[in-house]
């Protein structure tokens, strides 16, 4: 008996049940989530900032509150913007018709044009543009009247807006799209390197990347010259520099010059995940490595994409739904009829009469198959029916599940942290424990 007694009390310990922490409203109409270790709070139809720890950091006196990069933004009666650090501390000496955090800057308008200011209050970019967009490979793209150009950190025009369209820098390149709807493409001082134009291209995801000219295929280097010529076989990229290309019915996977990786030919060559490539033969499905490994045969009519090198695969013996990992090893036992979705740490399964229930990466069950419609909201946090057809809000860690006492229909938000709930009486917040 003592044993048994033990056994209940270690499984009951793996789940704590949630604190929580309750605001009348008497004090707030309504509190949100925790963001940043701060909460905004609404009273009066003004709103204001808390502490984790309940203490007043902003009064509720403004028209609206955003919490965003650690910076608490305000916006007062008269639609003036601030901003200041968690504490309440003024980050501005002044205060703007319109200010937002960007990237290490603030972002400011005027008259519906934006510009760059930088905690110093320096003026970076004045505010003459329509769009900026964030800074990538020490370059921004900027967009004026509909036209696109790029600007540099100090501000200085290194394209002036002139195209219809530029997408951010990528390993050194920018691609642009002209007035005649063609795609080429800008280095980062701002040079059209490539002279020729394109039907289609793709951004440098290396030193090379895929053009379309003329319903032809090939591939370019940075300088504009072709390491594969145009061609009318259709030629696909994987990324890494690595291609796949048909050739007399099969599809071969290439390096960046043309050159065949393996002399393996396959039905198919998907695109490259975790650095592995899937391949199909005979309507089987493996995976290679870049170099033309075999990492998993092709011998399996369902295979999922790796994820933190696991993979859901379906066992040709017995048809049912396991977990392989790279050395084609099943971790979690083929058993299930489906394994529906997963996230970092677990895997909602399901069995043929379509009852679910969750299980860790080992395959050990943590939530029984007596649920439908599960569904992850976040790494901890897990909703969907029980048997009796109730929606519930279920707490997962890596050892254990608990159903949480949260009426479904009394929940405003939530997150992998907390359950925002709200009745006549006030705001109560749920604390999830996804303690490992």
């Amino acid at each position: 008996m003592k044993k048994i007694g033990l056994l209940i009390l270690l499984l009951t310990a793996c789940q704590k049940e949630p604190s929580t922490e309750f605001y009348s409203k008497k004090d707030y109409t309504y509190v949100s989530s925790l963001k940043s270790d701060v909460r905004v709070t609404l009273k009066d139809s003004k709103q204001g900032v808390i502490s984790k720890k309940n203490k007043i950091i902003l009064p509720n006196i403004y028209k609206s509150i955003n919490v965003i990069d650690n910076k608490i933004i305000y916006t007062k009666e008269d639609n003036t913007m601030g901003i200041t650090s968690l504490d309440g501390k003024a980050l501005l000496k002044k205060e703007y018709a319109y200010i937002y955090p960007f990237q290490e800057y603030f972002l400011i308008k005027n008259k519906n044009k934006v510009g760059i200011i930088d905690a110093n209050e320096k003026m970076i970019v004045p505010p003459i543009y329509n769009e900026i967009r964030p800074f990538k490979e020490e370059r921004a793209i900027v967009v004026s009247d509909k036209k696109y150009g790029v600007i540099d950190r100090s501000g200085k025009e290194i394209v002036n807006p002139q195209y219809e369209y530029i997408q951010d820098f990528s390993n050194g390149m920018a691609m642009i799209i002209t007035q005649e709807r063609k795609a080429g493409f800008l280095n980062k001082y701002g040079v059209e390197v490539i002279d020729e134009i394109f039907r289609y291209t793709q951004p440098f995801k290396g030193e090379s990347t895929m053009v379309i000219l003329d319903k032809e295929f090939g591939v370019i280097d940075k300088n504009g010259a072709y390491t594969i010529k145009l061609q009318n076989e259709r030629i696909n990229p994987l990324g890494n520099d690595l291609y796949s290309i048909k050739d007399n019915g099969k599809m071969y996977l290439v390096d960046k010059n043309g050159y065949k990786i393996s002399e393996q030919g396959y039905e198919s060559i998907g695109e490259q995940v975790e650095e592995l490539i899937s391949v199909s033969s005979d309507n089987k499905f493996g995976y290679i490595d870049s170099n033309g490994k075999v990492i998993i045969p092709i011998s399996y009519t369902e295979l999922g994409e790796p994820q933190n090198q696991l993979i859901i695969a379906k066992d040709e013996i017995t048809q049912k739904f396991g977990v392989i990992n790279l050395d084609n090893k099943f971790v979690v036992e083929p058993k299930y009829d489906y394994i529906l979705s997963r996230n970092d740490n677990f895997f909602i399964v399901g069995d043929e009469n379509f009852k679910e229930g969750i299980i860790n990466l080992n395959g050990k069950v943590l939530l029984p198959l007596e649920y439908s419609d599960l569904e992850f909201k976040y790494n901890n946090l897990v909703v969907g029916n029980n048997k009796n057809g109730d929606y519930k809000f279920i707490q997962v860690n890596n050892r254990s599940s608990l159903v949480l006492d949260v009426n479904p229909t009394e929940v405003i938000d939530y997150n992998n942290n907390e359950i925002i709930t709200q009745n006549k009486e006030g705001t109560k917040i749920y604390k999830i424990n996804g303690e490992k």
